[in-house]
């Protein structure tokens, strides 16, 4: 049996949740040697720092680089400057503000060589399509990633060509789960959940990122180590937005998709 084995038996073995969509949540999902393993490791995680620029200078030396992604930009000038003057310009009616994302591109302990070999690699592949039925062919990336302040995403389904989206929370301790800074699913108040069936109807219009106050949230991935995956779907609004000091630490997840 292979040492990362026995997360291919979680996946396979666990319940679905209904509520408010259809996912999986796993509590404990890496074990405990694994994720000490993950935490202790100090390209993963440091000491606080003192300033902005400190950061960066720390987030670069330890293999992290600027990533596209969803509610980031790239040019950290342009991201610094926003949140300084608390002035983003973008449309105000959907999101707040946008952050930067950090994606480790190098690991340097063999433990997370091997880890992320895994979780890019054929047999958690095999075990997230299996247990979501999924038919045809995809591709997989899984990724260890750092969000830095006013990071959003207004509540939203996902794009019809994501797969699967899953994510695994190795923040740096268990305190990390009192900030608001978690993954959240939410449902449409009942004045706009004609959205829905508009949504499953017109199949060749991709779904949208909506207006917080269009939507009730209704659950909060905060815990430490739990893995939380879904399949997009019309209902599948999730959703974060982060205000907090990422000096102190940084919202840390091992995030990732199979996209057709």
């Amino acid at each position: 049996m292979g040492k990362f084995d026995y997360i291919v038996e979680k996946i396979k073995n666990a319940k679905w949740e209904t509520y408010p969509c259809k996912h999986l949540a796993i509590h404990n999902f890496l074990s405990k040697e694994h994720l000490g393993l993950i935490l202790n490791d100090n390209q993963i995680h440091f000491r606080e720092v003192i300033t902005d620029e400190e950061l960066i200078k720390k987030l670069q030396m330890k293999e992290y680089k600027i990533n596209k992604f969803p509610g980031c930009v790239t040019d950290l000038k342009y991201y610094f400057k926003c949140v300084k003057n608390n002035n983003f310009p973008i449309d105000h009616s959907i999101l707040e503000a946008f952050g930067v994302m950090f994606r480790l591109k190098k690991y340097r302990s063999d433990f997370l060589k091997e880890l992320m070999a895994f979780f890019n690699g054929p047999k958690f592949k095999k075990a997230l399509e299996e247990k979501f039925n999924v038919k045809g062919q995809t591709t997989i990336i899984t990724a260890i990633q750092k969000y830095l302040d006013r990071y959003e995403i207004s509540p939203h389904p996902d794009l019809r060509q994501k797969c699967l989206t899953y994510l695994v929370n190795i923040n740096k301790d268990d305190s990390i789960e009192k900030y608001d800074i978690h993954t959240q699913l939410s449902e449409f108040k009942n004045e706009y959940k004609f959205i829905y069936d508009y949504w499953k109807n017109e199949t060749k219009i991709n779904r949208c990122w909506v207006p917080w106050d269009w939507v009730n949230i209704v659950k909060t991935f905060r815990k430490n180590n739990i893995f939380m995956a879904f399949a997009p779907n019309n209902d599948t609004l999730h959703s974060v937005k982060l205000r907090y000091d990422h000096k102190k630490f940084q919202r840390t997840q091992l995030y990732g998709n199979l996209m057709y």
